[in-house]
């Protein structure tokens, strides 16, 4: 007999999840701290094309034996090297824990629950569960941060919700820098259950439908009980 604790979504595979998330390590538990060995930063396009600029100025300084171009290449490899630090400093030390989340219908929108804890302000915070949609940049303070993420649940028991990413490219949005987890324990796996029938139309009494106008036929039943009434006949004239 299969149980009803029976997960109906796996831990997704390195090649389900999305690039350059699925580059890194799911970590499962009930809690998530992001340090040195479960984070990951890579250049954005828009950092490609800093280092691109970057690397043409000091060819062009060389070339033309320029201090100018020189001095502003330097200017923005400092700038990348500083935004690197800055960017994975502001995921470091991170805690993420799961909360117990609320029951809901199969195929709808379940909301999951996380609770943040922050030692620091930090900024452009950006989480999602699953295939859910990305929450918008999140302004942590110090302290715990209550969250609730929307994930779609496609079939009823209990479910796991998948891969949790977390990422941001703040402050100046050369680095990208991320991590994932997922909470696998069964007091933090939602419970979904059958979605509630549609609403139907209200059907009609019986006895209403039937021929449009018209003289009724003999012996047909009168809304609302009592006995047939018998066909009437027409008398002569004049008559009640």
């Amino acid at each position: 007999m299969r149980s009803a604790e029976t997960p109906s979504a796996e831990t997704p595979s390195h090649s389900e999840r999305r690039w350059p998330e699925g580059l890194g390590r799911l970590h499962t538990g009930e809690a998530l701290r992001l340090h040195l060995r479960n984070l990951y930063i890579l250049p954005t396009r828009f950092g490609g094309l800093w280092l691109a600029g970057a690397a043409l100025l000091q060819v062009v300084g060389i070339q033309t034996q320029r201090n100018g171009p020189l001095l502003l290449s330097f200017l923005l490899l400092a700038l990348l090297l500083l935004a690197m630090h800055l960017t994975h400093a502001n995921l470091q030390g991170l805690e993420l824990r799961c909360a117990t989340p609320a029951p809901g219908f199969a195929d709808a929108a379940l909301a999951y629950p996380l609770l943040l804890h922050s030692d620091s302000w930090r900024e452009g915070i950006e989480l999602r569960l699953a295939d859910g949609p990305p929450s918008p940049p999140l302004r942590l303070r110090a302290g715990v941060n209550p969250l609730l993420l929307e994930w779609h649940c496609r079939r009823r028991g209990f479910q796991t919700p998948g891969a949790l990413l977390i990422r941001s490219t703040a402050p100046l949005g050369l680095f990208v820098c991320w991590g994932t987890g997922g909470c696998q324990r069964g007091g933090h796996r939602p419970l979904a259950r059958p979605a509630p029938p549609a609403p139907r139309g209200q059907p009609e009494p019986p006895g209403l439908e039937g021929p449009g106008p018209g003289p009724r036929p003999p012996h047909q039943a009168i809304p609302g009980g009592g006995p047939p009434a018998p066909l009437a006949h027409p008398g002569p004239p004049g008559a009640p």
